[in-house]
C-alpha cells in the first residue's frame, strides 16, 4: 500500500481580495486534491464567491497566487483557464443560440462535434423531461385520487409549480438576455415577405386566379420578385400593391377573406 500524498490540483497561495476599502478575502491558503469533492462554506458576504471567481479568472487577485495542475494561472485569462463556473444567476452569451450556449463549454474542451451534438440534445431532453415528468405526475396523482382527491392536492401543486418554475425559468432567461433588445428589420422583413409565392392568394380577389397563377410561374422560372412581376405587367399601381400587401392586417385574427377586396 503506497503512503503517497495525493497530488493538489488546485493550490492557493495567500490570495488577498480588495474592493478598495472592503476586503472580501483576506490571505486564504488551501489545497485542493484531484478527485477531491470540496465545499466552501460561510456566511453571506464572507467571500466565497469572490474566491471563487478568482479561481475562475474573472476577479484578479490584489496579492497572491493561483496554480491549478502545477501552473500559475494568477494572470491567466478566463477563457484559456481549465476552469468551468456555474454563476449563482442565469448568464447567457446573448449572441448566441441556445444550442450555442449549451455546446459553449465542450468546444472550449475541443470536443468532437459529434460527441457535442450528442451532449447538448441530451441536456435540453433532460430539461423537457423534467417538465413532462411533472405534468405525468399531476395526471397520475389526479387518477389516483379520483376519490379523494384532497389526498394528492400537495403532489399536484408542488409538481405544477415546479413545472411552471422550469418552464418560466428558461423562457425568462432567454428573452432576457437573448430576445429582450432586438429589433426586426422591417425593409429586409418587407423583401422576404413581398418575394414570397404565397403573396397570390391576397392577389386573387384583386386580379383572378388565372392572373395570379401566371405570375406565381413567371417568378419560377425568372426568380423575379412577386411585386415587380405584378409592377411589370400593370395588372396594379404601386399603391394598390401596399394596400393589398398589408402584412400587419393579413397578421391579425378574425380579417374575413372578402376584407382584402378594394
Amino acid at each position: 500500500m503506497s503512503d503517497a500524498k495525493p497530488e493538489a490540483l488546485i493550490r492557493v497561495r495567500g490570495v488577498t481580495k480588495r474592493f478598495g476599502d472592503v476586503t472580501a478575502v483576506n490571505d486564504v491558503s488551501l489545497d485542493i486534491l484531484k478527485g477531491e469533492l470540496f465545499a466552501i462554506l460561510g456566511s453571506s458576504g464572507c467571500g466565497k464567491t469572490t474566491l471563487l471567481r478568482m479561481l475562475a479568472g474573472f476577479e484578479q487577485p490584489t496579492s497572491g497566487r493561483i496554480l491549478i495542475d502545477g501552473a500559475d494561472m494568477t494572470d491567466v485569462p478566463p477563457y484559456e483557464r481549465p476552469v468551468n463556473l456555474m454563476f449563482q444567476s442565469y448568464a447567457l452569451f446573448p449572441h448566441m443560440t441556445v444550442h450555442e450556449n449549451v455546446a459553449y463549454g465542450l468546444r472550449k474542451e475541443r470536443a468532437p462535434a459529434p460527441k457535442i451534438r450528442e451532449r447538448v440534445a441530451e441536456m435540453l431532453a433532460m430539461v423537457g423531461f423534467q417538465a413532462i415528468g411533472c405534468d405525468l405526475t399531476i395526471l397520475l396523482a389526479a387518477q389516483a385520487g379520483q376519490l379523494e382527491l384532497n389526498v394528492m392536492v400537495p403532489v399536484v401543486a408542488f409538481n405544477l409549480l415546479h413545472q411552471l418554475e422550469i418552464l418560466r425559468n428558461g423562457t425568462d432567461a432567454f428573452h432576457r438576455l437573448c430576445v429582450s433588445g432586438i429589433t426586426a428589420d422591417e425593409q429586409r422583413c418587407r423583401q422576404f415577405a413581398e418575394a414570397s409565392m404565397s403573396l397570390v392568394t391576397v392577389l386573387t380577389p384583386r386580379i383572378g386566379y388565372a392572373r395570379a397563377a401566371q405570375i406565381v410561374k413567371d417568378h419560377l422560372s425568372s426568380g423575379t420578385p412577386i411585386r415587380q412581376l405584378i409592377l411589370d405587367s400593370g395588372l396594379l399601381t404601386g399603391a394598390e400593391i401596399d394596400e393589398a400587401f398589408d402584412f400587419r392586417r393579413m397578421t391579425e385574427p378574425g380579417i374575413p377573406a372578402q376584407g382584402l377586396r378594394p
